[in-house]
């Protein structure tokens, strides 16, 4: 049987102001969350290189945001002192069991986001980056239990039917965030070419 973790990761998160400038200061991502402060996150697409496909994660259905929605990229906050790339690289690892370099990261582009939870009263506030991760083959998946129900590959031409509708007739539907998913797909789409 297996253990559930907590939800909320109790490590101390790398506050910013609104232009993305770290400031000092110790929360954890619920107080940061909970008095509405700017905290540094990133994005990761996933893409198989041979088989030009992105992994698509089912969010758990004890996600307080958005249970059980689609999302087409991983993410998390950075905790305090992390760098966007190890970042990026912890949470492949943590959320997928993907173990890379930071070699197979490609920097993107920046996004702010800022959303309001008023059942949960928190207020999300991220100035983060988006990366690409790149993987020659098919890694074994192991998705993270607490945040994640299932992961798989879907190739491009899915996924961009899956940002235009917003749902995919066997999986479900997707995190509701039209733009960034507009702009994400616009990144990515040089580097399936």
């Amino acid at each position: 049987m297996s253990v559930i973790k907590p939800l909320i990761d109790p490590s101390y998160v790398q506050l910013s102001d609104e232009n993305g400038i770290p400031i000092a200061g110790h929360l954890t991502i619920s107080e940061a969350n909970k008095k509405g402060l700017w905290h540094l996150g990133i994005h990761v697409v996933v893409i198989n290189k041979k088989t030009r496909t992105l992994l698509v994660q089912k969010r758990s259905p004890r996600m307080f945001t958005h249970p059980s929605k689609l999302e087409l990229s991983l993410g998390g906050a950075l905790k305090y002192g992390e760098t966007f790339e190890e970042a990026a690289l912890r949470e492949a690892r943590e959320e997928t069991g993907i173990n890379a370099n930071g070699e197979s990261l490609r920097y993107l582009s920046q996004f702010r986001d800022s959303q309001i939870f008023p059942k949960l009263k928190i207020q999300s506030k991220v100035f983060g980056r988006s990366y690409l991760l790149f993987l020659d083959d098919e890694p074994r998946l192991k998705p993270q239990d607490e945040e994640t129900k299932e992961t798989f590959f879907i190739p491009y031409h899915e996924a961009r039917k899956l940002i235009t509708t917003g749902s995919h007739g066997a999986y479900g539907r997707l995190v509701p965030d039209r733009s960034y998913y507009q702009q994400l797909l616009h990144d990515i789409e040089p580097y399936l070419k």
